[in-house]
């Protein structure tokens, strides 16, 4: 398996997505056609370097919430991979 098909049709959540290094982390997995989840407070990223992926129908931002319903939201995402 190529480096670039390991990603193709995975939904990938990426923590800090709104950030310097996580927007370009961002762009690299859509390029390599997965599904991305990003997930920011935007306390210290900022919406401006994900605009231009909103376009993007594989992108997906979770809006700005607090720390207990980010962590809530982020549980419940991973339970649903969980077995037993």
């Amino acid at each position: 398996m190529s480096y670039h098909s390991f990603y193709k049709g995975k939904r990938i959540p990426v923590t800090g997505g709104a950030g310097f290094l996580g927007s370009f982390l961002c762009e690299r997995l859509l390029a390599q056609g997965a599904e991305v989840l990003c997930v920011d407070n935007y306390f210290t990223g900022r919406r401006a370097n994900i605009a231009h992926l909103f376009a993007n129908p594989m992108f997906e931002a979770l809006r700005r919430v607090g720390l207990e319903e980010g962590l809530e939201k982020t549980i419940a995402y991973f339970r649903q991979f969980a077995s037993g």
